[in-house]
C-alpha cells in the first residue's frame, strides 16, 4: 500500500509537470485545458504501475532475504492495474482542470 502511495505521488509530479511544459505560457480555449488536464492526468496515472514496480525491485535489491519481498506474480499483478490507474489519472486531470478553470473564471484570471 505504500508503495503505491508513493509511486502516487511521483505520477502526480509526471502528470503536472507534462501539463506545465505543454501548457507555457500559452492562454487555452475551455475545451483545450480540459483535454491538457486530462492528458496529463493519463499520463501521471499510467506511470503510476511502472513507478511502483520500480520502488517494488529497488527494495528487492535492498535486502537481502533468502526469499524476495515481492514475487513475479506481484510485479505482474501491479502492472496489471495500469489501465486503471490511467482512466483514474485522466479522470482526476479533468475534473482538476475544471475545477482550476472555473476558479479562474470566477476570480477573473
Amino acid at each position: 500500500m505504500a508503495v503505491m502511495l508513493v509511486a502516487s505521488a511521483f505520477a502526480a509530479g509526471i502528470g503536472l509537470t507534462a501539463l506545465a511544459r505543454w501548457l507555457g505560457d500559452r492562454v487555452l480555449s475551455q475545451s483545450a485545458w480540459l483535454v491538457g488536464a486530462s492528458l496529463a492526468g493519463l499520463a501521471g496515472g499510467a506511470s503510476v504501475g511502472v513507478v511502483a514496480v520500480l520502488l517494488m525491485l529497488v527494495k528487492v535489491s535492498l535486502h537481502d532475504h533468502p526469499v524476495p519481498d515481492f514475487t513475479q506474480a506481484d510485479l505482474g499483478a501491479v502492472l496489471g492495474r495500469t489501465p486503471v490507474w490511467a482512466i483514474s489519472g485522466a479522470l482526476v486531470g479533468g475534473a482538476l482542470g475544471l475545477l482550476l478553470r472555473g476558479d479562474q473564471e470566477e476570480t477573473g484570471g
